[in-house]
């Protein structure tokens, strides 16, 4: 399987175009890369944000597409319009899978979506999704809706043909996530950890585009995510002076893939 992520790079590889190739290899995907930022940052926050010029960008696309067959595509960070357009107007022609993961907000709290480019990456991301994932506060944020339904009927609207809200009701104990589907919708409840950490939203995302590479449904997609992010929470280790990072042994894929009932 070939899977293709657009992002932005994070040094210190918890979260972003780092994150997303090691998880595509714990499935057993071949993780491909086009960078649409740079970014200096670490456990504690982010101090730069450079975005790669829109030729190079471009450039980056096509040196992929022409040579490979792509089974997915995860979009991630896309910083500003002019980043928004040219991904569009190449990526508008792949006949894939597309999983959409927000980037809007780090959990450090620096801005990872200009506000100049909502509307566009409303007009031209969001219709480009299979899957778009964003959590309780990036659905509000991007809907205007405060109801988990209404907000991702209202996402729907915009284009994606299913949308997941992570994290869309949750006690101390216990985490559930929406799933509206073109024709149904349900929630999967999963055991809650607290911890404050840097790099699930991403590991979520990237599973679930080597979940549909490999013509999994949305359903076993959305649940099989949703055991890997809990494992890779619960092994998170604090490597920094900061917020922990996300960390899943490769050797483990296999019991998560041949388990007959992930936890739900």
């Amino acid at each position: 399987m070939n899977v293709l992520s657009i992002g932005g790079s994070d040094p210190s590889s918890g979260a972003g175009i780092q994150s997303d190739i090691k998880t595509f290899e714990n499935h057993g995907a071949y993780g491909f890369t086009v960078i649409t930022s740079i970014t200096s940052q670490n456990t504690k926050n982010i101090s730069e944000i450079l975005p790669i010029p829109i030729k190079t960008v471009k450039s980056q696309l096509k040196s992929i597409l022409d040579d490979f067959q792509i089974d997915a595509i995860k979009i991630g960070m896309v910083y500003d319009s002019n980043t928004i357009k040219a991904i569009h107007t190449i990526v508008k022609k792949v006949k894939c899978p597309i999983v959409v993961d927000p980037i809007i907000k780090s959990t450090t709290g620096t801005i990872l979506l200009k506000k100049s480019a909502m509307n566009d990456f409303k007009k031209m991301i969001i219709p480009l999704s299979t899957i778009i994932t964003p959590n309780k506060k990036e659905a509000k944020i991007l809907s205007g809706k405060k109801s988990t339904l209404h907000a991702a009927k209202k996402i729907q609207e915009m284009g994606a043909k299913n949308v997941i809200i992570t994290g869309s009701d949750e006690t101390k104990n216990v985490i559930n996530d929406f799933v509206l589907e073109e024709n149904r919708n349900y929630n999967l409840k999963g055991k809650k950890i607290n911890i404050t950490n840097h790099g699930s939203g991403c590991n979520y995302s990237a599973s679930i585009t080597a979940s549909l590479a490999m013509k999994k449904t949305i359903h076993d997609s959305a649940l099989f995510a949703k055991e890997y992010v809990f494992q890779s929470i619960k092994n998170s280790k604090s490597l920094g002076k900061g917020i922990n990072i996300t960390f899943k042994e490769q050797s483990d894929i296999c019991l998560l893939y041949t388990s007959p009932s992930p936890r739900d």
